[in-house]
């Protein structure tokens, strides 16, 4: 017969013998002299991680399956520091998160453009978006159907290139904003010549957009796709090229280094990545009306009379297939800017191309010459340059980037675009000023309007539907303080 063991001596730890936060035997003394000691020892001090929905102590009701329960009196240190840890970092986070958004309650985060809340924004602060076209004033509707989109005496294109174009269109469609970039190559787009300047995707500031100091939101800082303005080859005189370089001036006048003052604008969306037409018109919006309200202020600088037709800019919105031209303008006797629809074109279609090709030809025509010529009109006016310019540059602090919204696929877009682009470094405002123009020359009669920086008039401009001044540069210290970008 076998001969019977001797029973063998438990050698069951419990969870506290483990951890050595209540030794029961011996054994905890000799487990110091482990290998392991050091690891456990580094478990014990390490601060705990968990879910803050677990619970503080460990049970003491006997688990399924368990031979043996804890003591209900004995509680484990090691899980009532996590609990405080737990406890204290829960009380952090939520006085964090608490003041952040108190602080929040007292800042304007922007709204973005893609937000079906932007529409409030443009007319809260100033802009209408007239996508019918049924706003535009006889003076103004006269120069889009006589001048922009009148037919061209000039060959038209060829149907190889007509059809080539169309093709190239009806694909890029259905890409991304970098492919459909390509539309710079079509005959669709103004092509090089002396004068014109070429930008693409840099931010502009904020200096000249419109703003309402009882509205908390402003309009995003303009950064489109592609935008046209004049260089130094439209013959600029050197006088004239101090005035548009003077610091008070460049904020209005040189949103985009080398190239001043825009008056064409492009904004891309691609369906295929889920941009929207309304989208590329909505930021569209806001770089045209900044091209209009930049003129103005030269003009009021100058204390010249520059009627709505002169000062009105253009912007292109591309979708897809689907091309929008609208005419951007400033209604004195609302006191408002308008974004008014001029024609669209489906660029799939023979005959919409042709049709786009010469609109786009007037335009830039149009730009170079009727346009150019109220600008040199201004900077003649602008010589000497006024005194109040050196008060505002002295008092001028330096001007910081401005941050326009993530626009999906810019960085592709700038990659792609023409060799033909100037340097595109962008000067960005510190954000909006008191008015730039001394008390003496400030009108006596003022327009009443919504926005302290929308424009003034004389009594004479008052009366005519036509004539005005429009001053730019007056905004609220209130507008200053809450002139956010958008995120």
């Amino acid at each position: 017969m076998a001969a019977i063991s001797p029973p063998r001596p438990n050698t069951k730890r419990t969870f506290g013998d483990t951890f050595d936060s209540a030794p029961c035997s011996n054994e905890a003394a000799l487990k110091r002299q482990r290998v392991e000691a050091p690891v456990l020892n580094w478990l014990h001090n390490t601060t705990s991680a968990r879910s803050q929905s677990a619970p503080p102590r460990i049970s003491s009701v006997k688990a399924a399956g368990s031979s043996r329960s804890l003591s209900k009196q004995a509680k484990l240190p090691i899980y009532e520091e996590m609990a405080d840890d737990i406890s204290q970092t829960t009380t952090k986070s939520n006085t964090t998160n608490q003041s952040n958004k108190s602080n929040n309650t007292n800042k304007s985060a922007g709204i973005p453009t893609s937000s079906f809340r932007y529409d409030n924004v443009l007319w809260s602060n100033g802009v209408r978006m007239d996508t019918m076209g049924n706003k535009l004033p006889q003076a103004i509707r006269d120069l889009v159907d006589d001048v922009f989109l009148q037919g061209r005496s000039s060959p038209p294109l060829s149907d190889q290139v007509i059809e080539n174009t169309a093709k190239k269109m009806d694909a890029w469609g259905r890409k991304t904003e970098a492919v459909m970039a390509q539309i710079t190559s079509t005959p669709l787009f103004p092509q090089e010549r002396p004068g014109l300047a070429l930008g693409a995707n840099s931010p502009w500031p904020t200096t000249a957009l419109p703003s309402d100091p009882d509205y908390s939101y402003p309009i995003c800082a303009p950064k489109p796709d592609y935008f046209f303005g004049y260089n130094v080859e439209m013959d600029l005189k050197a006088k004239e090229m101090n005035i548009l370089d003077n610091p008070p001036s460049s904020e209005f006048a040189q949103p985009s280094t080398g190239i001043y003052l825009p008056w064409l604008v492009v904004e891309m969306k691609s369906e295929g990545t889920g941009g929207t037409l309304l989208h590329a018109e909505r930021q569209a919006a806001g770089s045209g009306t900044y091209a209009v309200r930049a003129l103005q202020w030269l003009s009021d600088e100058a204390g010249a009379v520059l009627i709505p037709k002169d000062t009105v800019a253009v912007s292109m919105a591309v979708s897809g297939r689907l091309v929008v031209l609208a005419i951007h303008w400033y209604s004195p006797e609302e006191g408002l800017y308008y974004m008014s629809k001029m024609r669209s074109f489906l660029v799939d279609r023979k005959d919409d191309v042709q049709a786009c090709h010469d609109a786009l030809e007037n335009i830039v025509k149009w730009g170079l010459e009727t346009r150019f010529g109220k600008v040199r009109e201004v900077l003649t006016l602008l010589d000497p340059i006024p005194s109040s310019w050196s008060y505002l540059k002295a008092k001028r602090t330096e001007r910081k980037p401005g941050r326009a919204e993530d626009d999906g696929d810019d960085t592709d877009l700038v990659s792609s675009q023409r060799s033909a682009i100037s340097g595109q470094a962008s000067f960005s405002s510190a954000g909006s000023r008191r008015s730039s123009v001394p008390r003496s020359r400030r009108s006596t009669s003022r327009q009443s309007t919504i926005r302290p920086s929308a424009g003034r008039q004389s009594s004479q401009s008052r009366n005519s539907s036509l004539t005005h001044r429009t001053s730019v540069s007056k905004v609220s210290k209130s507008t200053k303080q809450r002139t956010k970008q958008c995120p």
